[in-house]
């Protein structure tokens, strides 16, 4: 009798080989200073886990058509595998139930009114002994064909008699209820192996080499030599110094990230970033720095494993237009543990903050490695208090932490190093006045209306400039873009913004490096999804009124990149008024954005060391939100019961994410046959308020991310989601 693991007709002696493979692979490197006793309960804990797998009712839930029965007690195969503990000797069984017990469902559903499925929901919401007469079922039956796998991997095996499974299973049921408050580590070990293991399937094995391994930084050190010491002032600064933390204030272009890369030795490092244009760039640059490109390509068992995780990372980026590129991204190991550089942004490292689903695996995998944040202060109220809390969490998990940033607001600098442990434990890195005015690169004029812009814009094109014409918001974006095709016909112009399919986002913006090497006029609309970390220098700049920090990251798209003395000038960046109404100067605050347009140099050059009084003088005092509500890791508190976790939609409501999805209605046949990161290509991500429809909100699929549907004449490939009237695009109930 073959027993199945999975629908696509993996079978559960199969997936058990990969997750003991995986187990025996990564156990060591997440769990260092592991006992040799806790090693080989750990590969028992594998061979267990989906044991439950054999029961009837679960081998019947795969067949095609299948539904749950209505009003009656769900079945879960971690409860119906737990029943073999009897197996083993007693000092096993609290790490086997960490194991398995919860390495799906949560014991208990954080959210009050809604069924779970996890065990102590089970035996609280039904009667105990009707949980387990449901799931031993026909257990002489159904156990015996699950018991060759004991044999296979050397365990010993004999029939288990009822009354044994009865004590196994209420004792499981008050260990479950005695959980304190924390993080397991064992339950973090069983889920990344099963990802892992679920991911790679048979290819597990030939995988776990790669994994884990400490990169080699050495490249980041031979560029610190004296020819790059004029362009880049802090590859003149040594990264020798005992403290364990890094704080890097100093200008676009100064080399903050070599310098933080310098900074990480001995440790697999996660860099993290705002956007994901600028992921993607970071990943590139990355791979081209330490796996070259081309000719010079590392083969891959030489390879460093270099990751990128954010909403479309495994929408593979369009890279024909640079044959050099021949990379190869390994799309379905990014989100799992074990890379070499992870680049990502703070919402994938706030699981652990917020106890979603992995945050185990997840703070497992981070511990003790180098973390770099770079411009993390560009985001909102409550994203800027997620990115604090993540700070103190990865220093409480043993992280080196290094912080880089053009344009942090000096309170924000110093409540940061305070959650690095204050001065003692962070390297200060800043630069010098006489230093920092080499870095004045900017002329920066003011206009006061939009014709003014389009004008400006249209001289520049006719001068062969590479113009950059960012706006604050979608629909402006699209109807610049619009009117410089009319008025331009000839010139070379690209669109980007977020609401594209996230596959038609990823083309564009593999473009954008294209145009910015081209020696003609071009013309790139945007919005601020560009503004930071893209290694792009175009000719000039116009740009709404954003807050002073954004600006500047704006400014550092233009003139770039660091010239030697005698070969550095000034460039024109010209700056839209800001509008009068509050409606209409989101995302952004109205008097944030009137305090920045009454600092700004109006024809004058912009000087670098003038900066931080600039910033300072627009955020005179900090305004982090209160989210401590929703947070699970706090100092001496950790608000979660172990081998629990809270649902994902915790960090939509701790940083108020107004985020829905579409597809085109073309798409949808496409949509619910795809895989999950098919189904991302597909999407356009929208605020919900825009998926508003008369007065009522629309349903929508009851697949994926459960998207809405938009008409096909709503969206446009070079234009993107048309923003429509009042109700937003034109949407559909299916």
């Amino acid at each position: 009798m073959t027993i199945l693991a999975k629908g696509d007709g993996t079978t559960l002696a199969d997936h058990t080989r990969h997750v003991v493979t995986a187990m025996r692979s990564i156990t060591k490197c997440l769990i260092p200073g592991i006992s040799d006793t806790e090693f080989a309960r750990a590969i028992c804990g594998a061979v267990i886990h989906d044991l439950g797998k054999a029961h009837p009712l679960f081998q019947e839930s795969l067949r095609p058509g299948w539904s749950p029965p209505r009003f009656k007690i769900p079945h879960r195969h971690e409860v119906s595998s737990i029943l073999f503990l009897p197996l083993f000797e007693r000092e096993a069984w609290p790490q086997l139930i960490d194991m398995v017990i919860a390495h799906h469902k949560s014991l208990r559903l954080s959210i009050s009114g809604k069924p779970g499925k996890g065990l102590l929901d089970l035996v609280n919401n039904y009667r105990a002994a009707a949980v387990l007469k449901l799931h031993e079922g026909d257990w002489d039956e159904w156990s015996e064909a699950a018991s060759p796998l004991f044999s296979e991997y050397g365990l010993p095996y004999h029939s288990i008699r009822r009354d044994e499974i009865r004590d196994a299973f209420f004792r499981v049921v008050e260990y479950c209820e005695a959980r304190p408050a924390g993080r397991n580590k064992w339950r973090g070990l069983l889920m990344a192996s099963d990802h892992l293991a679920s991911a790679l399937q048979d290819d597990t094995e030939a995988n776990m080499e790669r994994l884990f391994r400490t990169p080699d930084l050495s490249f980041y050190h031979s560029k610190a030599n004296a020819a790059s010491q004029e362009l880049y002032p802090l590859a003149m600064i040594s990264t020798e110094s005992p403290k364990q933390h890094t704080m890097v204030i100093a200008p676009t272009g100064a080399g903050k990230t070599d310098f933080l890369m310098r900074r990480c030795s001995g440790r697999r490092v996660f860099y993290i970033l705002p956007f994901q244009a600028s992921i993607n760039a970071m990943f590139l640059r990355f791979d081209h720095d330490l796996n070259g490109w081309g000719e010079n390509r590392l083969p891959k068992e030489r390879a460093v494993d270099i990751r990128r995780v954010h909403a479309a990372a495994q929408i593979e980026m369009d890279n024909t237009d640079d044959s050099e590129r021949a990379f190869h991204e390994e799309v379905i190991l990014q989100r799992h543990p074990g890379a070499a550089i992870k680049v990502m942004t703070p919402h994938q490292a706030a699981a652990i903050i917020f106890g979603l689903p992995g945050h185990e695996a997840a703070a497992l995998d981070i511990a003790g490695q180098d973390v770099i944040l770079d411009e993390i202060h560009v985001y909102s109220d409550q994203a800027q208090a997620m990115v604090l809390a993540l700070v103190r969490s990865l220093v409480r998990l043993g992280c080196n932490v290094h912080v880089g940033s053009a344009t942090m607001p000096t309170k924000l600098t110093g409540e940061i190093i305070s959650a690095l442990g204050g001065g003692a434990s962070t390297l200060v890195v800043t630069l010098a006045a006489d230093v920092l005015d080499t870095f004045n690169r900017h002329i920066v004029d003011r206009a006061t209306g939009e014709s003014e812009a389009r004008e400006f814009v249209s001289a520049a094109l006719t001068q062969s400039k590479r113009v950059l014409f960012i706006s604050n918001r979608v629909a402006l974006a699209q109807e610049r873009f619009l009117w410089a095709k009319e008025a331009h016909p000839d010139i070379p112009m690209l669109l980007v913004h977020s609401r594209f399919t996230r596959r038609d986002r990823a083309r564009l913006e593999a473009k954008i490096e294209a145009f910015d090497r081209t020696n003609g006029p071009c013309l790139v609309c945007a919005t601020q999804v560009v503004e930071v970390s893209l290694d792009i220098s175009f000719d000039t700049l116009v740009t709404d009124c954003a807050p002073i920090d954004s600006l500047i990251q704006r400014f550092g798209r233009v003139n770039r990149r660091r010239r030697p003395e005698r070969e550095r000038f000034l460039s024109h960046v010209l700056v839209v008024a800001p509008p009068e109404e509050l409606q209409s100067a989101k995302p952004y605050d109205a008097a944030v954005l009137r305090r920045t347009w009454d600092v700004l140099p109006d024809g004058n050059v912009l000087r670098e060391a003038q900066v931080q009084e600039l910033i300072d003088s627009v955020y005179p005092e900090l305004n982090i939100a209160e989210i401590d509500v929703h947070l699970v890791d706090a100092p001496d508190n950790f608000g979660l019961m172990e081998l629990c976790h809270m649902p994902r939609n915790a960090i939509i409501d701790a940083l108020e994410i107004d985020s829905s999805a579409l597809v085109r209605f073309s798409d949808v046949p496409e949509y619910k046959a795809a895989s999950a990161s098919e189904r991302q290509a597909l999407e356009i991500p929208v605020p919900s308020s825009l998926v508003r429809f008369n007065s009522g909100i629309l349903s929508a699929l009851d697949v994926g991310s459960r998207p809405f549907v938009c008409l096909d004449e709503s969206y446009d490939n070079e234009i993107g989601l048309r923003m429509g009237g009042k109700g937003g695009p034109a949407c559909i109930i299916l």
